[in-house]
């Protein structure tokens, strides 16, 4: 059993609001979203600015080559032709 009796009122403190500084946004990449310029509050890091999203990779098909007795070959491959990324 606990006691139910208040001692003291509970007071409300209000929330001391964001403060938003200037941020520049970062393109995105293949992999991982990027951001368009806004803001960020620079206490808490709540982030304003709208998400661009990730670009997924552009790849681009190499076909097999086979080895000969005097030059190597190597098996069908995909490469992003990102600048970057590849």
């Amino acid at each position: 059993m606990y006691c139910s009796m208040i001692m003291q009122e509970r007071k409300e403190i209000p929330a001391l609001g964001h403060t938003m500084v200037p941020e520049k946004g970062e393109p995105a990449t293949c992999t991982e979203p990027g951001h368009k310029d806004g803001e960020i509050c620079s206490t808490c890091g709540f982030d304003e600015r709208e998400e661009i999203p990730a670009l997924g990779h552009d790849l681009e098909e190499h076909k097999a080559v086979p080895s000969t007795c005097e030059t190597d070959g190597h098996a069908a491959y995909k490469i992003c032709k990102r600048e970057g990324c590849g």
